[in-house]
């Protein structure tokens, strides 16, 4: 029991560690995407956004993809679909030989667990303001829970 209460303070841990904003929306049987504003508003800032996801551990796949929709602040528009390993053992298996990476970080329960990825990193953006970005993941990517992202600042040098 006070494993599992460990595990799951481990996993909102990850999910708010950013000091720039986190969101996360729980995904139903008919609902397979969200949207996050994300404040890049601060030009003495430099951006990095992660994407969140929990999985089920007895009926996660290997892989995600994700449809990937991005608005900038004036209306502009841009998409892209990527495709990130999420299978438990896989991912905690790299992470164990290469603890260097920290591009994927991991926490898990005895349920479920989370995975973050970084999206992008070392982001100063065109235009300054809110962001609209959205996921949709296939309606057929079982033992999928929810999504999120996370968003982290850095001061730029020298402002």
């Amino acid at each position: 029991m006070k494993a599992g209460i460990i595990a799951v303070c481990c996993c909102l841990l990850m999910l708010s560690c950013s000091d720039g904003g986190s969101s996360f929306a729980v995904l139903s049987d008919d609902s397979t995407s969200a949207s996050f504003v994300l404040d890049m508003s601060d030009s003495s800032k430099i951006y990095y956004i992660d994407i969140v996801s929990r999985f089920d551990k007895g009926h996660s796949p290997e892989h995600v993809t994700f449809s990937i929709g991005l608005v900038s602040p004036s209306g502009r528009s841009a998409a892209e679909s990527i495709t990130l390993p999420c299978g438990y053992r896989s991912v905690k298996s790299h992470l164990d030989s290469h603890p260097e990476d920290n591009r994927i970080r991991l926490a898990g329960s005895p349920g479920y667990y989370d995975i973050a990825w970084r999206y992008r990193d070392n982001i100063s953006p065109s235009e300054k303001g809110l962001w609209k970005l959205s996921l949709t993941v296939p309606d057929t990517t079982e033992g999928l829970i929810g999504i999120g992202i996370d968003i982290h600042t850095i001061p730029v040098a020298g402002r």
